[in-house]
């Protein structure tokens, strides 16, 4: 296993590093590659390359890149299969998928939910993502909200969590894979709009 630590070498905190990188985590990438980039108005450019082949496997709360060389050949079977695309959403995050049944509100979110994914087939509150902020929650993800729900969480700024609606639509297939996922480690990918099963 190859490490990087990007946190360093990058100079940010540790907590923002899944910001700069270039490539999402569970790709394949090869040596020389640049998987990470800081570029600022006034400070100098840093571009961090990869020194080896292989699959981004994870990145640690330290700011920590893990790169696989022994899964630099079978990594887009496993991603095909895992890689569950969303609609909308914004930031990103990473840890073991709860799934809670009915519509995400304030109160079903709690501190016992640090660090983990939430995962509900719908949202009802938008106050809820605030409340998961605080609390240290990892990501959210829901099965589905409406075109008003999207557009409001895009103006959305001050949350550092990851979150991602997978459909606009009530879609019974999106939420049975969500409750097949309780209690396994994922990737949520606002930005790049994907939930990933590590």
């Amino acid at each position: 296993m190859v490490k990087l630590n990007l946190a360093q070498i990058l100079k940010i905190p540790p907590q923002k590093t899944i910001k700069f990188l270039a490539v999402p985590l569970g790709t394949r990438v090869k040596k020389g590659e640049i998987l990470a980039l800081k570029q600022g108005l006034l400070a100098k450019k840093i571009t961090v390359e990869s020194p080896a082949d292989g699959v981004l496997e994870s990145l640690s709360a330290e700011g920590e890149l893990l790169i696989n060389p022994k899964e630099a050949t079978a990594v887009k079977t496993k991603i095909s299969g895992d890689k569950l695309p969303g609609c909308c959403g914004f930031g990103s995050g990473e840890g073991e998928l709860v799934f809670l049944q009915g519509c995400l509100e304030f109160p079903k979110v709690t501190k016992e939910h640090r660090g983990k994914i939430i995962a509900a087939p719908t949202i009802c509150s938008i106050t809820a993502l605030y409340k998961a902020s605080a609390l240290e929650v990892g990501g959210i993800v829901v099965g589905f909200a409406d075109e008003n729900f999207c557009q409001h969480v895009q103006s959305i700024r001050k949350i550092s969590l990851g979150f991602l609606i997978l459909s606009q639509k009530e879609d019974k297939k999106i939420i049975d894979i969500l409750v097949k996922l309780n209690q396994k480690r994922v990737q949520v990918n606002g930005e790049n709009k994907y939930l990933l099963k590590e």
